[in-house]
This record gives structure tokens, sequence and C-alpha cells, in this order.
């Protein structure tokens, strides 16, 4: 009964008066959905873990390809029909792109950069703007094209937000409670800023699969303090240590 509205199923026959069994087969045996299809449902946005260059230390120069690569929780799908998405480089008194070039389907983008007359760093990184307050959130630009969770019809937009590069994870602790498995970190941050986001990530043992919360901060004077993610409740165990220096 739906809306007031009653319905029956019945089995066909001329004159049909006889109710269908409506018995379902029970999770995971013959003739249940589990059994006759393997369908997973994740809904989680991905989000940048990590930025790197894989090349080794060292001085590069003109014409040289810098390749970055940035990594997402998840794989995700590049779409470059409506532009390509590219990541701002500090080169000193120029403003440079590093453009995408591979990686959609899998869980690490590449962006490359060709080093240009005049371009100097003492140790390269993405963008930092610092009108007011360091911020890094404009530094990958979509462009008109889209960076998604993978699926058969990618739909989710990934979480492309990247903290100033000032404030970085370091360490990682993994506990062990009747709840499930908890990952701590500790994300210590040089400098203010109002647009760094810290992740938490659990796995309940009842589900069996990882959950991810964040929360943002707003550095505006040193001290150092516990957070925990959003919407926490009691027996939730994630939380990081962040230490503004």
């Amino acid at each position: 009964q739906a809306n007031g509205v009653s319905g029956t199923i019945l089995i066909f026959s001329t004159n049909p008066t006889t109710p269908a069994d409506l018995t379902l087969a029970y999770k995971g045996q013959p003739g249940s959905l589990g059994a006759n299809a393997a369908l997973r449902i994740d809904g989680d946005t991905p989000f940048i873990s990590t930025v790197t260059i894989d090349l080794a230390d060292g001085t590069y120069g003109v014409g040289q390809t810098i390749p970055f690569e940035v990594a997402f929780s998840n794989a995700v799908a590049v779409d470059t029909s409506g532009g390509t998405p590219s990541l701002a480089i500090d080169c000193g008194e120029y403003s440079r792109e590093a453009a995408y070039v591979s990686g959609t389907g899998t869980t690490t983008l590449v962006f490359t950069y060709v080093v240009q007359t005049g371009d100097t760093s003492a140790d390269l990184d993405y963008v930092s703007l610092e009108s007011s307050f360091r911020s890094a959130a404009a530094t990958l630009s979509l462009n008109g094209g889209t960076i998604r969770r993978t699926s058969a019809n990618p739909t989710l937009d990934a979480d492309i937000h990247l903290n100033p590069i000032s404030g970085r994870l370091e360490g990682s602790t993994t506990e062990t409670f009747d709840a499930g498995e908890v990952n701590f970190q500790s994300l210590r941050i040089r400098s203010r800023g109002p647009d760094y986001k810290i992740r938490f990530r659990t796995t309940p043992a009842s589900i069996g699969y990882t959950i991810y919360s964040f929360m943002s901060v707003d550095v505006k004077v040193s001290s150092e303090y516990e957070v925990m993610a959003s919407d926490n409740e009691a027996q939730d165990f994630f939380g990081a240590a962040t230490a503004i220096l």
C-alpha cells in the first residue's frame, strides 16, 4: 500500500484471483539479487591525498619536463572535452601551469610542466596564494573539464581541494577498537590560513569498509588542540592532534 492506495499481484489467468507468492530468496542464496548480480554501491567522494614529483632531487633547466603526480583516494575519470585541468606551479616571478596529460581511470593523475626561460624555484611546489592568508583552494583548476569518481556513468565530482604548501600530514597511527580499526594522523601547519582541511577515516568492524569524513580548520593564531570529525558521536574514535607552529 502506497499513498493510501492498495495494490495486488495475482497469478495471471482469465480471471485473476489467486495472490502470487511474494517470498524473496534469502540474501546470497540462489535466486537472490546478490547471487544474480555483482553490484557494489560506493558513494565516497574522491579527494587528493598527495602531490609528488617523479624525479630525482636536483636542478632542472629550460626545456626539461617536470611531471607532477596527483594521487586521489579513489580512481577518477577525467573528461577533457570541455577543457584540460591544470595545476598552478610556483616558479618565482612567473605563473606557470602544469597541464593534465594522463591517468584517467586510475588513482593517480599526471600533470606536466616544461621549464621556461626565467623560471626559478629553490624547492618547486604548487602555488599557494597569499593575498591575506595562504590558500591553495584554487590551485588545481578544471578549466571546463571534469574530474569525477570512476563508475559506469561518472557523475560524482572529486574534491580537488589542496592544503597550502606549509601544511602537511606527518606521521600515522592505527589503533584497533571493538568498533573497528581507526587511523589517526598529525597535521603540522607552519603558516596561518583559512583553507586547511583535515580528513579522517575509520573502518568499523560491523560494516567492514572505510568511512571518510573531514573538517576545515581556519588557523588564525598559534595553538595546539584536538579536533574531531563533524557530526561525531560519543562512540566515535577518530581525530587528530594539530600543532600550529
